[in-house]
């Protein structure tokens, strides 16, 4: 199992298959990827008010 870090942008449907994904985007930049929600380790709930962090 990767440990990679990184800030939660979406979970939206996944297009290819049922259910759905999570975007993240790695601290400090970079390309995206995606998982499934069930593996972040500590997800922060996101709503219309959330800020991004800087």
């Amino acid at each position: 199992m990767r440990q990679r870090r990184g800030t939660l942008r979406a979970i939206v449907p996944d297009a290819d298959k049922p259910g759905l994904v999570a975007w993240l985007l790695p601290v400090g930049g970079g390309v995206e990827w995606t998982t499934a929600p069930g593996a972040l380790a500590h997800p922060e709930r996101i709503t219309p008010d959330s800020l991004p962090r800087s």
